[in-house]
């Protein structure tokens, strides 16, 4: 069973695996696949093209699956 606070926005297009934690105030948008036993701490975003593996916790105020921030990146697709 997981656990999602209420303050937290999870899109209908999100995959949840299995006894996944979603922490207040974090916000899971886009392709996003969440495997079994993902704790996502307080104020977490996840979106795009993203796949968390199984037993993966993420601690607050991580972003990932934005736009690469690098100045070499040319738009390709990221996975």
């Amino acid at each position: 069973m997981s656990t999602i606070h209420p303050t937290a926005i999870i899109d209908d297009s999100v995959t949840l695996g299995d006894n996944v934690t979603i922490g207040p105030y974090s916000c899971v948008t886009g392709n996003v696949a969440l495997g079994d036993n993902v704790i996502l701490e307080s104020h977490v975003v996840v979106t795009g093209n993203t796949k968390i593996g199984a037993d993966t916790h993420i601690y607050p105020f991580a972003s990932i699956g934005h736009v690469s921030q690098d100045k070499k990146f040319g738009g390709e697709e990221v996975f």
